[in-house]
């Protein structure tokens, strides 16, 4: 509920750009793995931030974009991008992890975020 009453007086996209960075600095984050209970609450905060930013903001960008007749279609295509999305980008981390480093997982993660925020920005 805060996050989209924010999007609605500053701008959805400019909310959502600041979450998918705020997601990446928690990456960012998760590389050091600093073993301290202060940092780590920081990081996991800052993981719930940026949740509750993408949660709140991407469905609601689509009900803006999307003209009405087409807005179940444009929520069921969201949800089986993030679906399928979610899906290879789990493989794609847990391979990263497994066969190279926690930290370049995390650091994939990061760029990812990155380029999505970067992406964003572009689309008028």
């Amino acid at each position: 509920y805060p996050m989209g009453a924010i999007g609605d007086r500053i701008g959805k996209r400019r909310v959502l750009v600041a979450g998918y960075f705020v997601g990446a600095v928690m990456s960012f984050g998760l590389i050091f793995a600093i073993p301290s209970y202060w940092y780590l609450t920081l990081v996991f905060l800052l993981g719930g931030f940026y949740v509750a930013i993408q949660d709140a903001l991407e469905r609601a960008m689509a009900a803006e974009l999307l003209p009405e007749g087409l807005r179940g279609t444009g929520y069921g295509v969201l949800a089986t991008v993030n679906g399928l999305g979610d899906f290879v980008s789990s493989i794609a981390v847990g391979l990263l992890w497994s066969t190279v480093s926690p930290a370049i997982a995390f650091g994939y993660a990061a760029a990812l975020m990155l380029l999505g925020a970067f992406t964003l920005l572009r689309i008028r």
